[in-house]
């Protein structure tokens, strides 16, 4: 049966493994079959395969890239890394957050929109919110529920007020305080700017 992936990250020479988000599994980090598959798989490439259940190791098969999010990285490849980071290193292997997968795809669909600065913030916050990282009631509630179910409008706003960008801002400087491996998000560093004065 086939499944789809992002590919998170790629050892290859140093390992013959990759990691990636599947979309049942979770985050797993598994062998490729073909070793020749390792030269074309770039972080973030949306890939089909089929896993072979008979060995001791995860291994997985017939591997075709569907997707590589090119126009997003255009346009920010520093905010593009920052997702694939956070997901990295906070979702732990076999943890499955199909919502995180849900949010990604959502995003390399609609990777041909401009991404905002607001926008980025909203991506961020939501995802923050699907792993459970965040801390409680710095939203209000009206806010935080759209953040939570509503599905992220890349097109154009994401229906929060504009007057709620600062508790935004302070809310997103706690997550990242928050999240489980906070000094080793490299690219947090990298993309300051997009969140204001508050990291």
């Amino acid at each position: 049966m086939k499944s789809q992936g992002i590919v998170l990250k790629n050892y290859y020479p140093k390992r013959y493994v990759i990691r990636v988000l599947d979309q049942d599994r979770g985050v797993l980090e598994v062998l490729l079959e073909d070793h020749r598959a390792f030269r074309r798989v770039f972080h973030g490439a949306l890939l089909q395969y089929v896993f072979d259940e008979n060995r001791r190791n995860i291994r997985i098969g017939s591997v075709n890239i569907i997707d590589i999010p090119f126009s997003w990285a255009r346009q920010d490849i520093a905010f593009l890394h920052h997702l694939i980071e956070l997901v990295y290193y906070g979702v732990l292997c076999g943890v499955v957050m199909r919502g995180v997968y849900d949010l990604f795809l959502a995003l390399y669909q609609e990777q041909h929109h401009p991404f905002t600065d607001f926008l980025k913030k909203s991506i961020i916050a939501r995802f923050f919110i699907v792993i459970g990282v965040h801390p409680e009631g710095m939203l209000e509630a009206q806010i935080f529920n759209l953040l939570e179910h509503e599905p992220i409008d890349v097109s154009g706003s994401t229906g929060i007020d504009l007057k709620a960008m600062h508790s935004l801002d302070r809310f997103l400087a706690q997550c990242l305080e928050m999240h489980p491996e906070a000094s080793k998000l490299k690219t947090t560093r990298a993309v300051r700017h997009i969140y204001g004065d508050f990291l």
